[in-house]
């Protein structure tokens, strides 16, 4: 059997599809449209034209399915329709547009979701996990391959980069004014109440970023992603400051993601920084696989 999963996202829109054979799955190939809804948000409402343009993505998956037609269709949201105040009008559109239903997931089931997905893609049996969105940011702590704490955070990478980056790239009072929204988040989640863990797991595309980033500024195989706190620190410096290496590794690294890969890395620093985690390997799996593993399988 095939199945496609599509994940409206905040910053971007992912159609994956997966054979399922005896109780596993391959994924086949994924595609992926940087609609960034976060920035068509304000005051809490999704305009009509961010409806329109995931309704653009979502058409767009649709025709390409109609070459290799799967055997199923599960499509949800996260953030980019969780967390605003027309969810039920923004997804009845979508729903209607595309014949296909949405379900919109809340920050605790998008957390146990992409913990699943990880822990089918790299096993470990005890750490933090760390989804960073682009308009939230979920957080797990798990010990004997159980969950024990979870949060969900209603701040991401494009949501910081659209509330306090003026340009492409945060001036050094930007960083501290971003570093100031994360550091309350953070206490708002009850994050310093999770037990430490020198391990974390990274998923999501700020965290693959950030370990692409981290593989080039070490020269080491882009494939190669897991990495040390210290090292993490570096590449924030790095990334905060204004030298033209900076540049140069974003835009040889991941110029799709030019805008949200500094608050995206500020972020997972700080959850780092916050429940003294010391090494952070990068998961290619998360919120979708996971989804295929507890909602299908």
């Amino acid at each position: 059997m095939n199945v496609a999963v599509i994940d409206i996202g905040s910053n971007s829109i992912r159609l994956s599809v997966y054979r399922i054979l005896e109780g596993a799955f391959t994924r086949l190939y994924t595609k992926k449209s940087m609609a960034g809804l976060a920035g068509y948000t304000c005051d809490g409402i999704l305009s009509e034209a961010g409806v329109a343009r995931a309704l653009d993505a979502l058409l767009h998956f649709k025709e390409l399915l109609t070459l290799f037609p799967p055997d199923r269709v599960a499509v949800f949201a996260t953030a980019s329709l969780r967390n605003i105040s027309n969810s039920e009008e923004a997804t009845s559109s979508l729903e209607e547009g595309t014949g296909w239903p949405i379900e919109v997931l809340s920050g605790n089931e998008e957390a146990l979701l992409g913990y699943s997905g990880f822990q089918y893609d790299c096993p470990l049996p005890a750490g933090i996990m760390a989804d960073i969105g682009g308009g939230s940011t979920e957080v797990v702590s798990f010990a004997e391959s159980v969950p024990t704490n979870m949060a969900s955070m209603p701040l991401g990478s494009l949501k910081a980069f659209n509330r306090y980056v003026e340009d492409v790239l945060p001036t050094p009072r930007e960083v501290k004014a971003i570093q100031g929204a994360i550091d309350k988040a953070l206490a708002d989640a009850d994050i310093d109440t999770f037990p430490h863990h020198p391990e974390l797991c990274g998923i999501g595309g700020t965290s693959r970023a950030a370990g692409k980033l981290m593989a080039r500024m070490s020269n080491r195989p882009t494939d190669e992603h897991s990495f040390s706190k210290a090292q993490l620190d570096d590449l924030a410096t790095l990334l905060c400051g204004k030298s033209r290496e900076r540049r140069d590794l974003l835009l040889k690294t991941c110029p799709e993601r030019l805008n949200t890969v500094v608050p995206g890395v500020l972020i997972l620093k700080a959850v780092c920084d916050h429940l003294g985690c010391s090494h952070i390997q990068i998961s290619s799996f998360g919120v979708r696989e996971g989804y295929v593993c507890q909602r299908i399988l």
